[in-house]
């Protein structure tokens, strides 16, 4: 079962949400992914590898291992991950940092970029970041793949 565009709709805007969270107190983020389950409610998704300081790679590929795991067993509609990326030079992004969210359904699948800048930053102070218009990119199926077997 494909999700709605409505529950899509509400993925990208759960995961954007925490990622301008992130970015204004840290300046940067961690993989981290949510799910909409068989009920229509959005999920948060995170990992953890015991690392104090692991790299983004590593976080990236528990949680495609374990979002590809419910998928498989049915438990998830739609997946969407979230990853702080430097954008390819490839899609003329006006701003070379960027928000990917990576959304997949049944049926359908794209990154989608969000370029932004960071705002001045302090000691006390945190900005939130400024964000230009977003683009998406169709991608083949990396999590909603092979479910008939």
């Amino acid at each position: 079962m494909a999700a709605t565009p409505e529950q899509l709709n509400e993925l990208v805007n759960y995961l954007m949400s925490f990622a301008d969270e992130m970015l204004t107190k840290s300046g940067e983020f961690y993989p981290f992914a949510a799910i909409v389950n068989t009920d229509g409610i959005v999920e948060a998704r995170g990992a953890y590898d015991g690392v104090e300081h692991p790299q983004s790679i590593d976080i990236l590929a528990i949680l495609e291992e374990a979002l590809r795991a419910e998928v498989a067993r049915g438990e998830a509609i739609a997946v969407g991950l979230a990853v702080d990326v430097d954008i390819p030079p490839q899609f003329e992004s006006p701003l070379p940092d960027g928000v990917r969210v990576g959304l997949e359904t049944e049926g359908n699948s794209r990154l989608i970029y969000y370029p932004y800048e960071l705002g001045k930053r302090g000691l006390f102070k945190k900005s939130a970041p400024k964000f230009a218009e977003p683009f998406a990119v169709e991608t083949a199926p990396n999590l909603f793949v092979n479910l008939a077997n």
